[in-house]
């Protein structure tokens, strides 16, 4: 597990509390990334149990002799950040597909390198900066690419070198591989002549109130052959900050 040189997190606290107002939070984020806050977590990645594999082996036998009409239908409305929806044609019996489910739900978050995330007024208006950080393989520090976002508080949206992503509430239950969690996804979908791009935000909190969960992506997929020809995105953890935690802003205590 790489460790952030004692120098991050000094600038960064630095930064946020030379910027952060007590009438000026940002929007909606304030519930998850309370201005004057920096986050240190882990980039995470779902660890599935063992026992998984043998029942989606024979989940997809199950699939594969499907008429194809009926695999598309399937396939459009598979999400692979969620356990599979009950279907009794894949499935010996719902005990089966329940069990399949608890096992899923078991899914650990295996972390992968230590991150650090804030807000930052900007020059002024309602746009707000990201702060953040993390350690690659050599051990340099280095700004994750939703460093390149910039988040709108009084619209709600998110905005890249792409375009504006727009909000829409999100809530996850057990069977999303993360957990139990609710808060926003910010999405953009544009088309030029060669790809289609999609590129998301999410932020939200777990249902136990003990986790932040911040996830980018971005994708563009060729038009002529309908493979992926940019692809990007990470998933981010974070203890939820006690109040003793949170730097203190001009105008609180």
């Amino acid at each position: 597990m790489k460790t952030f040189p004692s120098i991050l997190a000094t600038v960064a606290v630095t930064a946020l509390c030379a910027t952060a107002y007590a009438a000026e939070t940002p929007g909606v984020l304030t519930d998850y990334i309370p201005a004057g806050t920096l986050l240190q977590g882990v980039a995470v990645q779902p660890t599935f149990e063992k026992e998984l594999g043998p029942i989606l082996a024979e989940v997809e036998k199950k699939f594969q002799a499907l008429s194809e009409e009926k695999k598309k239908e399937m396939l459009a409305k598979r999400n692979p950040d969620r356990a599979l929806d009950y279907m009794p044609e894949l499935w010996e019996s719902k005990d089966a597909y329940d069990n399949y489910v608890n096992l899923w739900a078991a899914t650990k978050m295996r972390p992968v390198s230590k991150v650090a995330l804030g807000f930052d007024k900007g020059d002024g208006g309602d746009v707000w900066r990201v702060i953040s950080a993390t350690v690659d393989k050599s051990n340099k520090t280095m700004p994750l690419t939703i460093g390149a976002l910039s988040y709108n508080s009084k619209d709600n949206t998110w905005e890249s070198n792409n375009g504006v992503l727009v909000a829409k509430p999100m809530e996850e239950d057990k069977k999303f591989v993360y957990g139990a969690q609710k808060g926003y996804a910010w999405t953009l979908e544009k088309d030029d002549a060669l790809s289609k791009q999609l590129e998301s935000v999410r932020i939200a909190k777990t249902t136990d109130g003990k986790f932040i969960y911040v996830y980018y992506s971005f994708v563009a997929v060729s038009k002529a052959s309908g493979r992926a020809i940019a692809q990007g995105g990470y998933t981010l953890c974070f203890p939820v900050p006690s109040d003793s935690a949170k730097i203190s802003t001009p105008g609180k205590g």
